[in-house]
């Protein structure tokens, strides 16, 4: 739609996005992250905009004191909501239309889409985990009750900050700004003012530390990806803090064996990559996180005589049952290794 009425790939992108946070919210919302891999051609080169939000300040060691882990649901797993940043970042910067025109479909979709399958049987399942969280309750199970099938799902205090965002943008245009300054006006209204108070006092009302000034204050930015060769291809992913390297390293590995000549699909090539995945995966656990906090030997993880030294522990004929992260300060195969 956005492509058709003369946009750009970027505009369809964050489109899509907006309105995958109204319509497949058992995966994603305006609340969660939206990490973004941009190829520009205008500049010929991959960037990635982090779009990962931190932690609330008040999120400290001590709050989880006790605790086994950090809560995977509820006020206090979460980050800063950071998807209206990282779209409306994207948009400014490599796109042509407006906050309002990307943001049109959405709000279609926020006054009301047809429940379907998928989601009606998310929602059911998530019920009981749902039910200590008023606004979850009020918004997803009216009355008591999930939406059937076929039937209309109306959000209407999603489509109210939709829309939200749109005046606020259209306000500042009328006002003589930029198309870049209108669409950050936009993200303002997110992220500051009368809908920033509401959220983080919701938060705060379900138990969580999100704060005004946690909102106010936060920023993505434009990053360089990561990335490595593989087979004559490069293939990009966003930097450690987020997961995405592990497929690189991955990758490293898978290079050094014959996957075609063992036959696509085949127990072989299955067991080899598989097997390769559990090496990524042990790196990732052990030395990924977030970089201004610290240090990740990303160059060496990347790197293909690291990746030669961990593609040497794959048994042909065997599957590993331990967890081995690697050596990259000696670039050795495992941890502890001479």
């Amino acid at each position: 739609r956005l492509m058709t009425a003369g946009g750009n790939a970027i505009d369809a992108g964050v489109a899509a996005v907006f309105a995958a946070a109204v319509t497949e919210i058992s995966h994603f919302g305006l609340g969660g992250e939206a990490p973004i891999i941009i190829y520009s051609a205008r500049d010929a080169r991959v960037v990635v905009i982090n779009g990962q939000g931190t932690a609330p300040k008040a999120a400290s060691p001590q709050l989880f004191a006790g605790k086994t882990a950090i809560p995977g649901n509820g006020p206090l797993g979460a980050t800063l909501p950071a998807v209206v940043d990282s779209a409306a970042l994207a948009l400014a910067r490599y796109g042509t239309k407006s906050l309002a025109e990307v943001l049109q479909p959405a709000i279609e979709l926020a006054d009301g889409f047809p429940m379907y399958q998928f989601l009606y049987n998310y929602l059911e399942s998530e019920r009981k985990g749902s039910s200590p969280y008023s606004w979850t309750m009020s918004t997803y199970y009216a009355g008591g009750q999930i939406t059937p099938v076929g039937e209309m799902f109306r959000q209407p205090n999603l489509a109210a900050t939709l829309r939200a965002l749109a005046a606020a943008e259209q306000e500042s245009l009328a006002r003589g700004a930029t198309r870049v300054q209108g669409i950050d006006a936009g993200r303002d209204a997110f992220y500051k003012g009368p809908i920033a108070r509401e959220m983080s006092a919701a938060v705060r009302e379900a138990g969580g530390v999100m704060s005004e000034d946690d909102l106010a204050n936060y920023r993505g930015k434009v990053e360089e990806p990561a990335s490595v060769p593989y087979r004559g291809y490069t293939v990009y992913k966003t930097g450690f803090w987020n997961q995405g390297p592990a497929l690189l390293q991955t990758l490293r590995i898978l290079e050094g064996f014959d996957l075609r000549a063992m036959g696509a699909g085949s127990p072989d090539a299955l067991h080899t990559i598989v097997e390769a995945i559990k090496l990524g995966y042990a790196d990732r656990d052990r030395y990924y996180g977030d970089p201004d906090f610290v240090s990740v030997p990303g160059d060496v993880l990347l790197s293909e005589p690291y990746a030669a030294a961990r593609r040497r522990l794959i048994d042909p004929k065997r599957a590993s049952l331990e967890h081995r992260p690697g050596n990259p300060a000696r670039g050795t195969a495992l941890l502890g290794a001479a």
